[in-house]
């Protein structure tokens, strides 16, 4: 039996991305949009195990709990066409996935639909 269990966060979010979910949400982009019929090497995007994912990713390294303007630029980042977030629970003291599942829960209140993003 893990002594931290009980301090671990229970999956608040329910589901996956999926790869039906993430072609979707790429192909309403503004960053596929914008490069829409140039060259293969300008897309953002890339395949991976069947999902859609965007080669520029949300690292959340140095986000915290405290700063709004982390929120925003999550927030920012996701409506541009990231759909790729880079998280860990060494990150801020676990204040960074605090705050991915924050913006994501509101996000997902909207939308209703976790199938769009890779964690």
């Amino acid at each position: 039996m893990n002594p931290f269990q009980e301090l671990y966060q229970k999956n608040k979010l329910k589901g996956v991305s999926d790869s039906k979910a993430t072609k979707e949400y790429s192909e309403n982009s503004f960053l596929f949009k914008k490069y829409l019929g140039k060259s293969e090497f300008l897309n953002p995007y890339f395949s991976f195990r069947g999902r859609i994912l965007s080669k520029i990713a949300f690292g959340s390294y140095r986000v915290g709990l405290e700063s709004t303007e982390h929120e925003k630029s999550i927030e920012l980042s996701l409506s541009m066409g990231f759909n790729v977030i880079d998280t860990s629970s060494n990150y801020g003291d676990g204040e960074s996935e605090s705050l991915i599942g924050k913006v994501l829960q509101k996000k997902y209140k909207k939308e209703n639909s976790k199938e769009k993003t890779f964690l």
